[in-house]
């Protein structure tokens, strides 16, 4: 099974970034930086009602389906976070800083200071590629503190 983790390192008032890995077991099959919107509260998808900031939270950490559903937004299809507690339509998509999401994850090739990603829609592209090579089957997705990797 395949299993996507995103691990995340810096955090900003506007934003969260890190790493994104895309695993096949044991063996690393991508890997790339991540943008998300900024972590408020602690995090804790126990709480979500008491820090979220619609439109502007990361989803909490945990570990969640990752599935390829259809999407009015990113047509015709998206990876899609799912059943995230106190979020809906979150989708791996390209973009390069917190305004161009509203809680999903920015994957890009460079970090652009602390402020984002850079060469997303190439990122999206290539993961979404070895995702279509291993028959876009349903996959998970964990999110991860780094300090707690």
């Amino acid at each position: 099974m395949l299993t996507a983790k995103i691990i995340r390192r810096q955090f900003t008032p506007q934003c969260t970034l890190g790493e994104f890995e895309l695993r096949n077991g044991l063996f690393l099959l991508y890997d790339c930086f991540v943008c998300e919107d900024a972590v408020r509260g602690d995090g804790d998808p126990a709480t979500v009602a008491q820090w979220k900031v619609k439109g502007e939270s990361a989803i909490p950490y945990g570990t969640y389906p990752l599935r390829l559903t259809p999407s009015s937004k990113f047509p015709p299809r998206k990876w899609e976070i799912c059943d995230v507690p106190g979020f809906t339509g979150i989708r791996i998509h390209a973009g390069n800083r917190p305004k161009d999401t509203e809680g999903c994850p920015l994957l890009g090739e460079k970090l652009i200071d602390l402020r984002g990603v850079a060469n997303s829609t190439v990122a999206v592209a290539k993961f979404e590629g070895i995702m279509a090579k291993h028959g876009n089957a349903d996959a998970m997705i964990e999110i991860v503190k780094g300090e707690d990797v």
